[in-house]
């Protein structure tokens, strides 16, 4: 892809987000809800990987 269809490629992400920030807000509230584990996981994942950037 080239840098100038990577640019609009991005702008065109993030008019949509800006367009459709309460529905997007909404479906991840419901997801995580319906979830928990996935996120719980996810969590875990994030922070020992965090923990061990920070050790470094």
């Amino acid at each position: 892809m080239t840098d100038e269809a990577a640019r609009v490629k991005r702008e065109y992400y993030q008019k949509y987000q800006q367009e459709n920030r309460e529905r997007l807000n909404k479906y991840q509230r419901e997801w995580r809800a319906k979830n928990p584990d996935k996120v719980r996981e996810y969590n875990q994942r994030y922070w020992e990987k965090k923990a061990q950037l920070a050790c470094v």
